[in-house]
Formats: structure tokens, sequence, C-alpha cells
């Protein structure tokens, strides 16, 4: 096992930034401050996924139809899949350590914040359901 340890005089391994991208990388760590505990509010999507997962959870098991559930629920709340099982995953550690979703607060914070859906989509919905309104009255005044 003594080549798991580095020899006497060698130099240690370390990550290389080369000079140049030194400034932009110390930037970018600065300006992304890790989130703090209370950074959760109760109406987050973030949180109030977790609180339902943990409600929906039999010990550290979540059930396929529930993670199903979950997922729309996200989706609803604006969380991708990847957020939406992120946040499960998390819950489910925590279960598995015998904790609670407020012992993850730390970790969930981590998940970016859920996006605002979309409503471009809900203005074409209405656009296609007022032109078929307005096809249905002209065909009714042409047929009566």
């Amino acid at each position: 096992m003594s080549h798991l340890t580095p020899a006497a005089g060698t130099p240690r391994l370390r990550l290389h930034i080369p000079s140049s991208d030194r400034p932009r990388a110390l930037r970018a760590v600065r300006e992304k401050p890790a989130p703090q505990e209370s950074s959760l509010r109760a109406t987050d999507p973030r949180w109030v996924l977790a609180v339902r997962a943990a409600e929906l959870m039999q010990g550290p098991v979540l059930a396929p139809n529930d993670r199903e559930q979950l997922l729309q629920t996200g989706r609803m709340m604006g969380l991708n899949p990847f957020q939406s099982n992120l946040v499960i995953a998390i819950v489910q550690d925590q279960a598995r350590r015998g904790g609670s979703p407020q012992q993850a607060v730390k970790e969930l914070a981590f998940i970016p914040p859920a996006q605002r859906p979309s409503t471009r989509h809900i203005w074409r919905v209405a656009l296609i359901a007022a032109a078929l309104v307005v096809a249905e009255a002209v065909l009714l005044t042409i047929f009566i």
C-alpha cells in the first residue's frame, strides 16, 4: 500500500488554474455565496415539494405512483424534472438517516429556484380557443 502515499520530497497533486483564468475563477466563487438556512420560505416550491415527498414516503421508500405525482406537482410549481428528482433524493437521503426535511434545508437551498411557468403557451391556447368560438358562431349563423 505504499504506492498510495506520496514519497518524501515528491510534489503533491493540486488543481492548476492557468494564471489567465485565475481572476475569473475567483470571481465566480465570490459571486455565488453559499445559501443560508433561512433562504427557503414556506411557499418555496422546493420546500413544498420536500414536505409533500416526506408525507408520501413510507420509511425511506417512495412508491412509483407517488413519485410521478410529485414530479407532476413540481412541474406545476415551475421545477423541471431534474430539480424535482433532486428534491426527492434529498428527502429520501434524510429519511434513510432518520432525519426530516427541516434538516435538509441547506441541501435544498443549493437547488436553483423554480422558474415561473411560461405564460406564452397559455396565450396560444386562449387564442386558439377564441378562434374556435368565433368559428363555431359563424357556422351556427350559416346553418341556422
